[in-house]
């Protein structure tokens, strides 16, 4: 009789060694896929942030042109259109020239530091 339960804790013994041996590899794999998200995953979400913040930026400046090309549009179709305000504005603009009473500052060009 006395070997009856020696029988039977023997064999939970290679059961218990398996058991724990699956709990290892499982936290073997787990370690594995962390170090696989840390060194892939990641870096890649964070280029992701970067992508996505520079692409903001650029979308604000596309909308900061797009202003200033129907600024231009609304002048240039003024002057095409010959209203006399508009050209004569133009006219002052590029031949540095005042209406009577009116001071006129000229500021040097913009100079590159050298």
């Amino acid at each position: 009789m006395d070997s009856a339960p020696r029988a039977a804790g023997s064999a939970e013994a290679p059961s218990r060694a398996r058991r724990r041996l699956g709990v290892e590899a499982a936290l073997l794999f787990s370690l594995l896929a962390l170090l696989a998200w840390t060194r892939v995953v990641a870096p890649g979400w964070a280029r992701l942030h970067r992508i996505r913040a520079r692409e903001a930026a650029l979308r604000a400046e596309v909308r900061d042109l797009e202003g200033r090309v129907a600024r231009m549009e609304r002048r240039t179709n003024a002057l095409l259109a010959g209203e006399p305000a508009t050209v004569e504005r133009a006219i002052r603009e590029q031949l540095g020239w005042g209406r009577p009473g009116e001071y006129l500052v000229v500021l040097p060009p913009d100079t590159e530091p050298e």
